[in-house]
């Protein structure tokens, strides 16, 4: 349910280097890899007022599951929508 974005960055080259190709090999390496494909769909902001005891239990139940608020209301949003 988690999903982390992870972004891997080789040892920087160092000063001497002058050829472009490996700087900008160095500086691609280090763009973020993200396995899941739905991270990669365009993305539309959704924004809606809820009750403050809602939020607070919302972002409770987050911080026991250890996930970001974002991540758990998109998953209920896709478990109730994602087949319509």
């Amino acid at each position: 349910m988690a999903n982390k974005k992870t972004v891997t960055i080789s040892a920087k080259p160092s000063s001497s280097v002058s050829d472009p190709a490996q700087i900008d090999q160095w500086v691609s390496a280090g763009e973020e890899s993200n396995g899941d494909a739905s991270q990669s769909m365009k993305m539309k902001r959704l924004t809606l007022d809820i009750s403050e005891d809602l939020h607070k239990a919302i972002k409770t139940r987050a911080v026991v599951e250890g996930v970001p608020m974002a991540n758990m209301l998109r998953s209920l949003l896709e478990e109730n929508y994602r087949n319509q």
